[in-house]
């Protein structure tokens, strides 16, 4: 199977706002207005770069057990 692109890559974040801040200042992405799915107990913020955050609402979310397992906290999406 070839790669021809990289869709997004998703990082699991413990705080969306702070780390909002870290990749704007550190690779000046700009970030959409952060959102929410109460489904998926998740709040995310996207970029056009392909660049998602996402921090857990609830520690027993799919995403706030990935972090307790100790999953790294990217996701890449193809």
């Amino acid at each position: 199977m070839k790669v021809e692109r990289i869709d997004r890559v998703v990082i699991a974040v413990k705080n969306l706002d702070e780390s909002m801040r870290f990749f704007s200042d550190l690779l000046g992405i700009t970030f959409d207005p952060a959102g929410s799915s109460d489904e998926q107990l998740v709040r995310a913020a996207y970029s056009s770069s392909g660049i998602e955050l996402m921090e857990a609402t609830q520690s027993d979310s799919p995403v706030g057990k990935f972090g307790k397992k100790g999953g790294r906290p990217i996701r890449n999406c193809f």
